[in-house]
């Protein structure tokens, strides 16, 4: 008999990436003005967005701190729709 559920460690290895996402995010907005690197966490969450960031912002002179963290947030979502897209070919894979 084949196990049909979702697989635990894909489970709580989205739940925390979500979790410090999260956290990642409330740091980054407490503080939009002060603390110039109050966003890192959400840079290093983000990776390899971060990278793709660099190459839009190079090419079309922006610095705009809401487009970054708009495109940061999106690149988190993508990253988690990997996660979760990961935990559903392990389960097909097990069928």
């Amino acid at each position: 008999m084949t196990d049909k559920r979702f697989p635990l460690t894909i489970k709580i290895f989205l739940g925390l990436y979500l979790a410090v996402s999260a956290f990642a995010l409330a740091v980054a907005l407490w503080n939009p003005s002060g603390a110039s690197l109050s966003a890192l966490y959400l840079v290093l969450v983000a990776i390899p967005w971060t990278f793709v960031l660099g190459w839009i912002t190079d090419a079309l002179e922006l610095d705009s701190y809401w487009f970054n963290m708009g495109f940061l947030t999106a690149g988190i979502l993508v990253n988690a729709l990997l996660l979760y897209g990961l935990g559903r070919l392990i389960r097909r894979i097990g069928k």
